[in-house]
């Protein structure tokens, strides 16, 4: 596992006390050197927790999880029971998630000819959703995405931000398996 990898991992396993806590948002800059040239690319990583109300009692919400995850192309497990913490190992993908092109569902930034990165670079990630209960008897559905790119030739991974795209998707799956608005 390289080093990114596990500061990927340890941010995220770092929902203790209930809910997700998203990555660190400083600033990172990679510099990179190619055939034409040298550039810098400065970026900020922006992981936030897309939370969703779930008219459902949180035990109906948790239990819905694993086939949410199933039915947006995710394989997942339990990461928490007593938390509620459900999430994917480690993801290793390039150029699409869940079916579809990864630009979809993440901003990783362009390539040196504009093209996006999410689409060509080597990602890494992780998605994590957790169910906290409200005072009305509902759910809090919390969901994080949080990735890494890096060229596919090789260089320094480089955070990546979430379009909420996935995790609208995760939150309309088990609003539907749950009959909650």
């Amino acid at each position: 596992m390289t080093r990114a990898s596990a500061l990927l991992l340890l941010s995220l396993c770092g929902c203790a006390g209930g809910g997700l806590a998203a990555g660190s948002g400083a600033p990172s800059t990679t510099h990179m050197e190619t055939g034409g040239g040298a550039f810098d690319i400065t970026s900020t990583a922006d992981a936030r927790v897309a939370s969703h109300a779930v008219a459902a009692p949180a035990e109906r919400v948790w239990a819905a999880l694993p086939a949410a995850f199933q039915a947006v192309g995710l394989t997942g497990g339990v990461v928490s029971e007593s938390e509620r913490v459900y999430g994917t190992p480690l993801l290793r993908f390039r150029g699409r998630l869940a079916g579809e092109r990864a630009s979809r569902f993440l901003r990783c930034g362009t390539n040196p000819i504009g093209s996006p990165a999410a689409d060509l670079y080597d990602l890494e990630a992780v998605v994590r959703a957790a169910v906290q209960p409200d005072a009305a008897g509902a759910a809090r559905l919390e969901v994080l995405v949080e990735a890494t790119a890096a060229p596919p030739a090789g260089g320094t991974r480089t955070p990546c931000t979430s379009t909420r795209e996935l995790e609208d998707r995760i939150a309309a799956q088990v609003r539907q398996a749950v009959g909650g608005a």
